[in-house]
């Protein structure tokens, strides 16, 4: 993983929302859109960086154009890869962790560059593939919430869904590798021995250095990531923010 610092100089910051743009074409270094707004901008990087004292504090969600919701059980996901979205209509659209204490560490992934990166062959045998996804897929549920009561009704929430493993972006229509190691069941219509293979070789190409990043967010510091194209993991302590488009519709 690579470790990305904040930004020293104000000219690495946007004057519309004082974020900074991290990830431009994945290539870890701290380029910056000056020009946009904040969704178009977090929709074309995938992350941003705002540093200390630099978040909005009102009128986040007007800029992203989305409203707070509510999403997954977060220790469902806690320390494990996992997108976001996901689950068709409850899936949300923009995601936000913010620092605290010590440190807290948030890895990312960018699910455009893994599928732009694969095998020109595989990719297009990719195509063709859909994948379940389910909540409970590694049990990982199970254990976070022995209440059998509660867990059904999450369940209950999050049903079991078939999904493209390749997915385009709503906004600029480029495509995403839509599989993470939480919730992807297997690939359909194919046998369990040749699913979790591939499975296997998906996501070991999402881990891969080439994709990859991480960030230690420190007290007051916060990171925006759009929950379409960036996988993460993350502690269960991290503080979690969750929007989406016409949440009150």
């Amino acid at each position: 993983m690579t470790t990305l610092s904040s930004p020293s100089t104000s000219e690495d910051r946007s004057p519309a929302f004082e974020g900074t743009a991290l990830f431009d074409r994945f290539g870890i270094s701290a380029a910056t859109a000056n020009t946009g707004s904040l969704r178009e901008t977090v929709q074309d990087h995938g992350v941003v960086f705002f540093p200390a004292g630099t978040l909005p504090t009102e009128g986040l969600s007007s800029l992203l154009g989305s409203e707070v919701v509510e999403h997954e059980p977060p220790l469902a996901t806690a320390g494990r890869w996992h997108f976001a979205g996901g689950f068709g209509n409850s899936a949300p659209d923009f995601a936000l962790a913010l620092g605290g204490g010590a440190g807290t560490i948030v890895d990312f992934s960018d699910a455009r560059l893994a599928y732009e990166s694969l095998d020109p062959v595989l990719r297009a045998y990719v195509d063709t593939l859909s994948a379940i996804r389910y909540i409970d897929s590694t049990g990982a549920l199970t254990d976070a919430v022995p209440d059998p009561v509660v867990r059904a009704e999450i369940l209950q929430r999050y049903t079991a869904a078939a999904i493209p493993l390749v997915r385009p972006h709503a906004a600029s229509g480029r495509s995403c590798l839509a599989v993470d190691e939480t919730f992807t069941n297997y690939i359909s219509k194919t046998e369990r021995i040749f699913s979790h293979n591939l499975l296997g070789i998906l996501f070991d190409h999402l881990r891969a250095p080439a994709v990859t990043g991480t960030l230690m967010l420190r007290e007051g510091e916060a990171v925006l990531w759009d929950s379409n194209i960036i996988q993460i993991r993350h502690p269960a302590s991290t503080r979690i923010v969750h929007f989406k488009e016409g949440a009150s519709a």
